[in-house]
């Protein structure tokens, strides 16, 4: 969108972190600290915020943690920019 020109300016458009432990509840609490164990669900959902502009732009991914890799509970929900605007004009 040509907003960054470089690495330092990242800050003024992502200020949160990558993600979060995903339990009982939306924000649940974990330690980072610790290596992931299996059965975990962490959200992995970066964001591009222009304030001047009043956009923020979230996506975000469930994905648990299990013994064969992960398995992203999510991935069946549509991103892309033409199948959200196809799903909101059926409304």
């Amino acid at each position: 969108i040509g907003k960054i020109s470089n690495e330092e300016e990242i800050t003024q458009y992502y200020y949160h972190s990558l993600g979060h432990f995903l339990g009982l509840d939306v924000h649940d609490v974990g330690n980072y600290t610790k290596p992931f164990e299996v059965g975990q669900i962490l959200t992995v959902e970066p964001g591009l915020y222009l304030a001047d502009e009043g956009i923020g732009i979230r996506i975000e991914d469930n994905i648990l943690l299990t013994e064969k890799g992960n398995i992203n509970l999510s991935k069946d929900i549509i991103k892309e920019i033409d199948d959200i605007e196809a799903f909101m004009a059926k409304k």
